[in-house]
């Protein structure tokens, strides 16, 4: 899951905490250790329920590398091709592991200037070969109304929508 704020990643890991998944957190700050740690989770997941780690978009740009990512949770508004295409490109690597990928694209609709940031992003996925996304859902209405704490525009769970798009990798 990606991210571009430290206070979404706490909110995010305690609404996964209720259902039962113990997310792995990459940041920047992060201690030698806790690093440490992240990496071990990711270099040999549970095969069984996989591995959920949420991080920041600085920390998942240049450098970083784990081909067995076949999901990503894009959790913030970016318009940018260039940074849309590298976020991505993470998942089109190619590993043994991997048959197919998910890209879950979560927007509010009811914000224009996200709304268009969101169309941009779509116009991205198809030319890296998405198919069509799947039409918008609401995101149910069991999210932690702590992680909407310092929204400016205070919106409701109803007016989140997911968008799901999937691509075989290379």
């Amino acid at each position: 899951m990606l991210t571009q704020r430290t206070v979404h990643i706490d909110a995010i890991c305690r609404q996964l905490a209720t259902t039962g998944h113990d997310a792995h957190i990459l940041k920047g700050g992060l201690g030698k250790k806790a690093l440490a740690t992240v990496h071990d989770a990711m270099a040999a997941p549970d095969t069984d329920n996989g591995i959920v780690v949420v991080a920041t978009g600085s920390y998942l740009g240049e450098g970083f590398d784990w081909p067995q990512l076949d999901t990503l949770f894009l959790a913030f508004p970016i318009a940018f091709k260039g940074r849309v295409v590298q976020y991505v490109g993470r998942l089109l690597r190619s590993h043994d592991t991997k048959h197919d990928i998910e890209l879950h694209d979560y927007l509010d609709a009811h914000i224009p200037v996200l709304a268009r940031m969101h169309t941009k992003r779509l116009t991205t996925y198809k030319t890296l070969g998405f198919k069509q996304p799947t039409p918008p859902e609401p995101v149910p209405p069991n999210v932690d109304k702590r992680s909407r704490r310092g929204s400016s525009r205070g919106c409701s769970p109803q007016q989140l929508m997911a968008c799901r798009s999937s691509k075989r990798p290379r």
